[in-house]
Order: structure tokens, then C-alpha cells, then sequence
């Protein structure tokens, strides 16, 4: 799979670039994104790692696509491998430790003693299984190496988890206790000092597993009654009708234990068992009611108009300016500026000019491309498709030439060429 077939199917992610060994847990193309993705082919993946939840601590495919071998993942991009170096303070070595501890707890179970840690694009520690050697005994090496540059209590918790990450049973019976004391030894943090140009997708410092599983736990009936719901009225109606229904039934249970306890002679069972019921199919039909008369946002607006003309605006008519200049074109970023330095260097070299090969190239072993960049003639536009950490992948378009990709990568103030191939023409 090549970064120019890697995808196939309308509406893919763009590939970018194939990554190279340190760049990636997997072998893989990059591709374009907010956060970006990588295209790694299905076999070089753990099987096991289909049934991982794609939000947890492990890196887990988050899709799959068609090319033009068959089939691939789509993987969250990487940034940086993990080590404690990341936790610059005590905020981040908690946000570091806790996603080690929850990561380890996850792979347990599946068997794979080879993998690897980093940190993804979003900020985000993950677990790379089946990279790597040994992923245990670099945990360890982590949270000793944080302990280290942490003195005090975190220095204490941290040694006793790296002590014992190594081994699953210990794992598994003490990775409550572990989260917990983490916890109380500092608030966690965000891992911060992206690269230039990336932001963080969302905040990556780690909550307490308790108060995640409290905002996501629904009542199965109550997943039904929106189920049912969707079938029959607008999605809008049926997520407002479920968020109705939930808040109901969690008040009519809160007021159940703020009301002091009578003996159970004085309480109907099965009328005890009916109420929170009762309260949800009668908030349904309230909200059902209102979704069915509400009005649409654009409806409502035209009805909103007045109807009465408004009076006429006068004009004043301005003189023209015949020797006014045309407005300006937008000003060339640096990017797009260096990229067009960059393919001109590249015709020169073409050309036979050894100083421009030298001064353009990132490898000069490499076959040169053909296409528009090594014409001479200057695309019509240059368009930046992605920048990720130093690389950059900038569209060149030129009349009768097909579009092509030119990956570059800054060294020394300069861009220089890494690679070249043609874009195939979107449908």
C-alpha cells in the first residue's frame, strides 16, 4: 500500500504520507484529519484489538476502510512515544500514571506481551499493542523515571505502582487502590507543549472511573422507550424525549430516598415498582405532544417576519473610480511561500543543476519525480493539505498537469522535498 492507493472509496480520509518506523506504532500512511489518522494495513494490527473500545487506553482502530489491497484501519495519529519525561509536573505525571495503570488493565486480559507507549495526537497515553518488545517492563521503566524528578508522596505511590505493573494479578486487584492514591496526591493535567500549529481535541487529563461511569450509565428501559422513539418521531424529539424520560425517572428515585422508609407492610410492591414507570410514560407523552407541534427553527423564523413592507432605502449614488486599483491578492503564507521555493529548486535540479539538488532534496538517492514540479512551470496554486510536527503536505495544481502531493519537511529555516506523487482526481 503506497500513500497515493492507500484509500479508495469516496469520501476516505486524504492520505498524506507513509510514516516512517519512529513515527508510527504500526507501519502506515498518514492521512488528513482533525485529529489526523493513520491507514494501517488489517494484518499488521492485532486481531484482538477490533473488540477494543476505540476511547480507552489501548490504540484501537476507530474505523475501517476498502483500498486497494482490501482492507485497513484507521488509527488515531501518534505524536511522540511516551516516557517520563512527559510529566514536566506533578499534574502530568498523575495524567501519565493513571493512563498507564487503566491501559495495563485493559491489556491484561488479551495476551499480548509486546507493545509499545506513546502519546497520540490528541495528547492522549496509549498503549500500542504488538509493537515493540515489552510493554510491562517500559511501564515500570516509566513510572520509576517520574518518581525520580516527583520527591514526596507521589514519589512513594509512583515506586509502589512501578514495583508491581509488571505483574497482572497485582494489577488487577490494585488498580482501584492505585488510581485512588494517585488522585489524592495531586490534581491531573493535561499533557501540554504540543507541537507548533496542533491543539489538543479534547481535554486528556483522566477523571475518576467512578464519576465517567456515573454520566454514562442510562436505565435500560430508558435506552429502549429513545430506541422505540426514533422509529416514530423527528431523532431531535426522540433524544429530548430520552433526556426527559432519564431526568424523570432519577428524580422521582431521588425523591424515593430523600422520603424517610416506612415498614414494608405499608407498601405496595408491585405499585412501588410502578411509579418511576408511571412518571417516565407520562413525561413521554408530554414531550411526544410538544415534539410533534414544535416548530421548525427555519418555520418559525419566516413566521417570525413581518409581513408589512419595510419603506424604501434611498441610495446615494457613489461616483466610480476609474483609476482605483484592484483589490489585493491575499498575502502567501510562509508555508506556501517556501513550498513554491522549494518546487522551483526541484525544476532546477531537474534540469541538471547539482547545487539545487543539493540544496532541495531531503534524500538525493531517490529517484526524481515527474509530473509539474520538476516542469518549470509555476502551479496556479499551491494549496497546504497538512503541517504535522515539522512535515508539511502542500497541492500543487497547474494547467494541464495532474495535481500532485509534495511532502516536505523543515530543516535550517528551509523546506525541503521528501516526496512527490499524483493525486488521483476526487469523484
Amino acid at each position: 500500500m503506497t500513500a497515493s492507493d492507500a484509500l479508495v472509496l469516496p469520501g476516505s480520509p486524504v492520505p498524506l504520507r507513509r510514516l516512517r518506523a519512529e513515527e508510527s506504532p504500526y507501519p502506515g500512511v498518514l492521512c488528513a484529519g482533525e485529529p489526523p489518522v493513520i491507514c494501517v494495513d488489517d494484518d499488521d494490527l492485532p486481531a484482538v484489538l477490533w473488540n477494543v473500545a476505540a476511547d480507552g487506553h489501548l490504540l484501537a482502530p476507530v474505523d475501517a476502510v476498502r483500498t486497494a489491497d482490501g482492507t485497513a484501519a484507521l488509527i488515531p495519529a501518534c505524536r511522540a512515544r511516551l516516557d517520563s519525561g512527559a510529566a514536566t509536573t506533578p499534574g502530568r505525571a498523575i495524567t501519565v500514571a493513571i493512563s498507564i495503570v487503566r491501559a495495563a488493565h485493559e491489556a491484561g486480559p488479551l495476551g499480548h506481551d509486546a507493545g509499545t507507549w506513546w502519546v497520540d495526537a490528541g495528547g492522549r497515553p496509549v498503549l500500542a499493542l504488538g509493537s515493540g518488545i515489552g510493554w510491562r517492563e517500559d511501564a515500570a521503566e516509566i513510572l520509576a523515571g517520574m518518581a525520580e524528578t516527583h520527591p514526596g508522596a507521589l514519589e512513594r505511590v509512583l515506586t509502589r505502582i512501578a514495583a508491581g505493573i509488571a505483574d497482572a494479578s497485582l494489577v488487577r486487584r490494585h488498580a482501584d487502590e492505585w488510581e485512588d492514591a494517585l488522585f489524592a496526591a495531586a490534581e491531573p493535567e493535561p499533557l501540554a507543549d504540543l507541537p507548533p500549529g496542533e491543539s489538543a481535541t479534547t481535554d486528556t487529563a483522566p477523571r475518576r472511573a467512578t464519576a465517567v461511569r456515573r454520566e454514562h450509565t442510562v436505565s435500560p428501559a430508558v435506552s429502549t422507550v429513545g430506541a422505540m422513539l426514533a422509529r416514530l418521531v423527528d431523532a431531535d424529539i426522540a433524544r429530548r424525549t430520552t433526556e426527559a424520560v432519564s431526568k424523570a425517572c432519577e428524580a422521582v428515585l431521588g425523591s424515593r430516598r430523600r422520603t424517610p422508609r416506612r415498614e414494608p407492610e405499608e407498601v405496595d410492591g408491585p405499585r412501588r415498582r410502578r411509579g418511576p414507570l408511571l412518571a417516565a410514560i407520562a413525561v413521554i407523552g408530554v414531550v411526544v405532544t410538544l415534539g410533534l407541534v414544535w416548530p421548525d427553527p427555519d418555520t418559525a423564523s419566516d413566521a417570525a417576519a413581518p409581513v408589512a413592507s419595510a419603506p424604501p432605502v434611498v441610495m446615494t449614488p457613489v461616483p466610480s473610480d476609474t483609476t482605483s486599483a484592484p483589490p489585493p491578492a491575499p498575502e502567501m503564507s510562509a508555508l506556501e511561500s517556501g513550498a513554491r521555493a522549494a518546487i522551483g529548486l526541484l525544476a532546477q535540479c531537474s534540469a541538471g543543476d547539482a547545487e539545487a539538488c543539493a540544496a532541495v532534496r531531503e534524500d538525493p538517492t531517490q529517484p526524481l519525480p515527474e509530473g509539474l514540479v520538476v516542469s518549470g512551470r509555476e502551479p496556479t496554486t499551491i494549496a497546504v493539505l497538512d503541517e504535522y510536527g515539522g512535515v508539511a503536505v502542500v497541492r500543487a495544481d497547474g494547467a494541464g498537469f495532474t495535481s500532485q502531493a509534495v511532502v516536505l519537511v523543515q530543516a535550517d529555516e528551509r523546506w525541503l522535498v521528501r516526496d512527490v506523487y499524483d493525486l488521483a482526481d476526487q469523484p
